[in-house]
């Protein structure tokens, strides 16, 4: 993905917008992107988003995700001005404030974010919403958890075999399918081997859903007013998604238990939840633990290399992968743990 100078930056504001820069800084962007903040000869702020180019519409979901956000009032997001699919370039207001660690947050900014997924949910059964495209990977059954697993097991087995033989050195000799085929049938049990697997979730589940949400997608002001950045992936989905990845992101281990129960409660009283959607939640969030091992492995594939080493000018392929796999094991002797003590 090209990167853009300072001159071409002027040149899209004003020939798209009509504004005349005044300066141009290159910040921190995310794994898939590349961010500039944007200072009008006026003083006002704009963020510049390039989106690396892959198969999913990582700017249509999040521009007009935002868009129709804001259409339905929800101001907790930036606004968005201007994009070009083409290029691969959008320009957001520039929002201030901090991205605090994650055991930082205090109960009410957990029930704000609790808040923000009900606010979602309220808005969800409006006619232009029911209409919004499906997330990115979106899982509509319990198979849909079960093939985005699958997929990142596959890419590592082709990336050993094709690209990558010293990912065995790594792994420690620990035979990847089969652990996580009988992790798998633990969670499942006899779901495995009825149509519960493929039945579609109720469509009174499904709501816009931010996928990728916790405290590293957004920024707290001074005031305590939340920002909440990155809808990349945004789009109808199973809500029990974004709950259950709250729980086990890598970003969430730091959270205490008590406050990850809080962001549930407050969740599940917000939409007055059904037993049914409990019952289904229960079971998604012991799927999305397994799920966030394969992330770790699917994170050491070439294409995520690539997009890292664009992203990140400091980028060493070596420790990454090294850490990579270290999280898996992390997380492997968490569940055991866990597990045995259960049992």
């Amino acid at each position: 993905m090209k990167t853009l100078k300072s001159q071409e930056i002027s040149q899209v504001f004003e020939k798209s917008l009509g504004i005349k820069v005044g300066s141009v800084k290159d910040i921190e962007g995310g794994m898939n992107n590349r961010l500039w903040k944007v200072i009008d000869q006026k003083g006002k702020s704009y963020l510049l988003k390039k989106y690396v180019r892959d198969e999913r519409d990582r700017l249509g979901h999040e521009y007009q995700g935002i868009k129709i956000m804001r259409d339905y009032g929800i101001t907790s997001v930036p606004e968005a001005y201007w994009c070009d699919k083409e290029k691969l370039l959008a320009v957001y207001s520039f929002e201030g404030g901090i991205k605090k660690k994650p055991e930082e947050l205090t109960s009410i900014e957990i029930v704000k974010m609790a808040g923000f997924l009900v606010k979602l949910k309220k808005i969800s059964g409006g006619k232009e919403t029911r209409n919004f495209p499906l997330s990115v990977n979106p899982c509509l059954s319990l198979n849909d958890y079960l093939k985005n697993i699958n997929s990142r097991l596959e890419g590592l087995n082709r990336n050993i075999v094709i690209n990558n033989p010293r990912l065995l050195k790594y792994l420690r000799g620990v035979e990847i399918r089969p652990l996580f085929n009988q992790m798998i049938k633990k969670c499942l049990g006899s779901k495995t081997d009825s149509g519960k697997l493929y039945k579609k979730i109720s469509t009174s589940f499904l709501q816009l859903c931010p996928i990728d949400f916790g405290p590293h997608n957004m920024l707290i002001s001074k005031n305590g007013k939340i920002c909440f950045l990155d809808f990349e992936y945004f789009g109808m989905d199973d809500p029990a998604r974004v709950l259950a990845d709250f729980k086990w992101h890598e970003i969430s281990e730091k959270i205490s238990d008590d406050k990850k129960k809080l962001f549930r409660t407050t969740y599940l009283t917000g939409i007055h939840a059904t037993k049914d959607f409990v019952c289904h939640l229960n079971l998604v969030e012991k799927i999305a633990e397994i799920d966030w091992m394969s992330i770790y492995l699917g994170s050491v594939s070439p294409k995520k290399i690539n997009t890292r080493r664009f992203c990140d000018k400091s980028f060493n392929e070596e420790n990454y992968v090294v850490n990579q796999i270290n999280k898996f094991y992390h997380r492997l002797d968490k569940y055991y743990d866990r597990n045995r003590k259960q049992n």
